[in-house]
């Protein structure tokens, strides 16, 4: 309640509609003209005809119309609610969406570390630099992004953990006897459809996300072993498709092709040109990603890494005092981390950003909230560092 009510306040003392940044601009720009026309063409200033590099910042022109530089996903999932509950609410919508996932973060950590993490890393994520920030400049689309990332992992935990039900059968509301496999079955498919509905809802917002979402996922169902059972892959396929299916669409509409978007063209290239733009779109330098994280990981938020380092190091140093299936599910965790870390420092950090003229590091650089995911699925770690440095002070 508190971090909705402080980041609605800070939305509305800043404005909804004034932006210090050209994607915000333009996000908020195709957003109005989709809720209007449910198209992203938006006609030209008109007069003479001015080439292609006639055009504003993170926005194109296509002959006589502007379209979208970033991915569409995002102004057409906004437009269409704005359609419903106006232009205006749609942000305090978002707003709203971000701070109810702290509730799914909790039992998200709880899964895997136990009550008492969780509910540190609840707060923890509330009060990340970065999440709240990210959260108030809602017109990028990286907050909601993780929210439908936190969304789609509580609904496969939610799918993974129904138990066999042994009752016969129950009652139901208007006195018919349900089967209790019948039950169990239509559980299933409900968890199973909203996880592949919020993980393409993730992908159709950030598209250049979907290579480790989709690694994750692997890992995760490998990881799971027998819970793997009880996802019915029939009907999470059913509810990814069907937001990847419309973003497509859209693509063709707009660009001219299903994969295509404002940044790059993968029709006609070739089986190489697909896979470098979407494994390493920005090449590969070791030196520049070293630094780039160890910037935007460790220093920038430093009073945070330090509860990080301990948690690892509390770890490593009760690894064998722990049971066996806490030790399986924190090895699997850390794993996370580290090939996390190894990626957005390798896919990021080749990539030179410079949002400032001063080319210094700060919150409002890119590379933060390219790196937010990274910061949500350390948090745990944070948490653990904490308690156990409590735990010993109080002896």
């Amino acid at each position: 309640v508190v971090f909705f009510a402080l980041s609605t306040f800070l939305v509305r003392e800043t404005g909804n509609a004034i932006f210090d940044s050209p994607d915000e601009s333009a996000n908020f720009l195709f957003t109005a003209q989709f809720k209007k026309a449910s198209s992203f063409l938006l006609p030209a200033v008109s007069g003479e005809e001015l080439p292609d590099a006639a055009r504003p910042r993170s926005i194109l022109r296509s002959g006589s119309f502007f379209i979208p530089v970033g991915f569409v996903g995002f102004p057409m999932l906004l437009g269409f609610f704005a359609k419903i509950i106006g232009l205006h609410y749609v942000s305090y919508g978002v707003l709203l969406l971000s701070a109810l996932a702290a509730f799914v973060w909790y039992h998200l950590v709880k899964a895997v570390f136990g009550r008492h993490a969780a509910v540190l890393s609840a707060v923890l994520l509330l009060l990340q630099p970065a999440y709240m920030y990210y959260t108030t400049r809602l017109w990028y689309p990286n907050a909601l992004f993780l929210v439908f990332v936190l969304l789609a992992g509580f609904n496969l935990v939610r799918a993974f953990s129904l138990e066999q039900v042994n009752l016969p059968e129950v009652r139901g509301a208007i006195g018919m006897e349900i089967p209790a496999a019948s039950q169990g079955t239509q559980k299933k498919r409900f968890y199973s459809f909203l996880a592949g509905a919020f993980f393409g809802l993730a992908i159709a917002l950030r598209p250049s996300e979907a290579n480790w979402m989709i690694a994750g996922l692997l890992f995760a169902l490998l990881a799971s072993r027998g819970a793997m059972k009880r996802l019915s892959f029939r009907f999470a396929a059913l509810g990814a498709l069907a937001p990847l299916f419309l973003v497509g669409y859209m693509q063709y509409l707009v660009y001219g092709g299903v994969f295509s978007n404002g940044y790059v063209s993968v029709d006609g290239a070739d089986v190489a040109g697909v896979a470098s733009r979407f494994f390493l779109p920005f090449g590969f330098d070791a030196h520049d990603a070293f630094a780039v994280a160890g910037t935007y990981v460790l220093k920038l938020f430093w009073w945070l890494s330090l509860p990080a380092l301990l948690g690892f190091a509390a770890v490593f140093l009760r690894w064998g005092s722990g049971a066996v299936t806490f030790r399986r599910r924190m090895f699997l965790w850390l794993m996370a981390v580290l090939a996390a870390l190894l990626w957005f420092g390798v896919y990021y950090g080749s990539w030179e950003v410079r949002d400032r003229i001063d080319g210094g590091a700060s919150i409002g650089v890119s590379y933060v909230r390219y790196f937010l995911p990274l910061s949500v699925l350390i948090v745990p770690i944070m948490a653990l560092g904490l308690i156990r440095t409590a735990r010993s002070l109080s002896r």
